[in-house]
């Protein structure tokens, strides 16, 4: 009888922790697992059910250890900004030579999760996973190594899909208040763009500023009423400030990222991957970027994109609650994960 197959997982950051989460919740009895997380990684695991062993995020002497204790089969990391943590389990795998791998979340950075614009090739792991069409193709054209981008099912996003069809009337049904709600999907610009900038004005933007014009259109519009949800790295009091002006703040800790989009109209987001779960619920989904520094990512056609103010009120203004948005699956891949642990060499 062969042995179970041993992985270690390796999560910090969000995206990746929610996909490799959810993997391991879906093969929890296949395999043997070993979940080591830090930074956000541990509470998105523990809402799953799952109990993550935590890792202190600069501590190479420790990820050596826990290597070269669990006799691995496989290190699989989430990549990401907020923590070397993954990066680290990467580079002190392939100096043990254990097989590693990487699943790539969101659809851009990619080349400067391992390095990029100093030499990044050589920080890769042995194969990176893609779930979808779109992080295959921007893999290929960011130069990944073609022979170890690795297609494989993304168990989060089917997750999400499944949740959203077993209640479908729910939350396909438009709202029938006189207020347009709006819910903002939080996100770290500020922090990301000092740390790899030194300037966390370098897109010409923070997300305080818009807030500032979210709320400024509130104001002014009195049908218009705001909510904000956190981004899972950022900090519950981040928006402390805004409870006198009658603002609701969502911890994502304790409110489900769907329940959110129901109870909204419209979602709006700069390039955050949440803005694809309200577009996979025929929500209103808009990635709002002022200027033309930041680049917008999500390659979903059904998401809108403005980058001015004026924009962004057109697009409110004209929306009507019976609007329908469509989405589409067959950009997923549907690969199982055990079938493409047998092909790795």
């Amino acid at each position: 009888m062969n042995k179970p197959f041993r992985i270690l997982l390796a999560a910090h950051d969000a995206g990746g922790a929610a996909i490799l989460a959810a993997l391991m919740k879906k093969y929890q009895d296949q395999y043997t697992w070993f979940p080591y997380t830090c930074g956000p990684a541990t509470d998105i695991f523990r809402r799953q059910g799952l109990r993550p062993r935590t890792v202190k995020a600069q501590d190479k002497g420790e990820i050596i250890d826990i290597l070269q204790s669990k006799k691995l089969d496989l290190v699989l990391t989430g990549t990401g900004w907020g923590s070397r943590m993954e990066f680290d389990f990467i580079q002190k795998a392939k100096d043990l030579q254990i097989k590693s791998t990487a699943f790539l979340d969101h659809w851009c950075n990619y080349r400067e999760r391992f390095g990029y614009p100093g030499p990044w090739q050589p920080h890769l792991p042995d194969y990176i996973f893609v779930g979808d069409s779109w992080g295959y193709q921007r893999a290929i054209k960011d130069h990944f190594p073609k022979e170890r981008v690795l297609k494989v099912e993304n168990p989060y996003w089917q997750a999400v899909a499944e949740s959203i069809e077993r209640d479908t009337g729910k939350r396909a049904k438009p709202r029938t208040s006189p207020k347009v709600k709006l819910l903002f999907l939080s996100s770290p610009m500020a922090p990301h763009a000092k740390r790899q900038y030194g300037d966390e004005r370098y897109w010409g933007f923070t997300e305080y500023d818009n807030v500032d014009d979210f709320l400024d259109m509130v104001k002014d519009d009195p049908r218009l009423e705001l909510s904000i949800r956190l981004h899972p790295a950022e900090p519950k009091d981040k928006y402390a400030y805004l409870k006198a002006k009658d603002v609701r703040i969502t911890d994502n800790q304790k409110n489900d990222l769907i329940k959110d989009c129901c109870d909204a109209d419209i979602i709006i987001g700069c390039d955050t991957m949440a803005l694809v779960t309200a577009w996979m619920m025929g929500r209103r989904a808009i990635s709002y970027i002022p200027g033309n520094k930041l680049k917008a990512t999500l390659p979903q056609q059904g998401i809108v994109r403005v980058r001015s103010m004026q924009a962004l009120k057109r697009h409110i203004h004209l929306f009507k609650k019976k609007d329908k948005v469509q989405y589409q699956l067959k950009s997923f891949f549907t690969q199982a994960f055990p079938k493409v642990l047998l092909n790795l060499n």
